[in-house]
């Protein structure tokens, strides 16, 4: 709840619901990991994305013949610098969640496959993009409608031919649904417009633009502006009734 006093008068209102997660893993730093049931080297390789050799090398106990064992501890050494890096966000939200995916140091022109699941638990196919020559990629996808409350869910991107490059995304904690009616804080991507943004949240053009007096030019919006998006007022119809007496 927030107040505020001008002159005589005083406001008082109360936000929109917000909610505190705990701070999740970073897929790409160094953690430590119990072995579970059905575990080898190769597949905690590929469950961490990384490489065997990073693995053997942190950990001098085991070795490419050793026979792992549920409970077993091991280290899990952070991404190498200068590895392909897949990014996220927002970084929470609910179920069916639109997210902007940021791809650097893929291949040029290369295609790569996204998968999208928990963070170690599985991961499905979701779509496939194509590197820029910078060596960069930019997508949206949506957080599946399966996704249940406190979930940890990422995207991982790799190549579909030589050279096989491996990238796993930051945390998106899943959370209770949002009123869709409640504002809402947005960040313009390239090719926005404010038509297009009003009628994905069902809000007038109009609504917004008296929530954001900053725009000065509706028609071209920048990349990576933050825009309001006021909450949706209730609209409430009246229906008159003419009742005729019985005969």
């Amino acid at each position: 709840m927030a107040e505020a006093q001008i002159s005589s008068a005083r406001f008082a209102g109360i936000s929109n619901e917000y909610f505190v997660i705990d701070q999740a893993p970073d897929p790409n730093s160094g953690m430590s990991y119990v072995v579970q049931e059905g575990d080898t080297l190769l597949s905690i390789s590929v469950k961490f994305n990384r490489n065997p050799e990073w693995i053997l090398q942190t950990n001098p106990q085991i070795s490419i013949a050793t026979q792992l064992s549920p409970g077993d501890i091991i280290n899990i050494p952070p991404q190498e610098p200068g590895s392909a890096k897949t990014s996220i966000r927002p970084i929470c939200g609910s179920a069916e969640t639109d997210i902007f995916v940021n791809g650097e140091s893929f291949p040029p022109l290369s295609s790569i496959t996204l998968n999208i699941g928990q963070f170690l638990v599985s991961y499905e196919p979701i779509g496939a993009v194509i590197s820029n020559p910078d060596r960069t990629f930019q997508t949206r996808l949506i957080i599946p409608d399966t996704a249940q409350i406190d979930d940890l869910w990422v995207v991982v991107a790799n190549t579909s031919s030589f050279p096989i490059v491996r990238s796993s995304s930051n945390i998106f904690t899943v959370t209770p649904p949002l009123d869709p009616k409640s504002p809402k804080l947005y960040i313009t991507q390239p090719g926005d417009t404010l038509n297009q943004i009003a009628a994905e949240f069902g809000r007038t053009v109009a609504s917004i633009l008296s929530a954001n007096p900053q725009i000065t030019n509706p028609n071209q919006l920048g990349i990576g502006e933050k825009i309001i998006i006021p909450g949706q007022e209730e609209t409430i119809l009246s229906l008159q009734l003419a009742v005729r007496p019985c005969h």
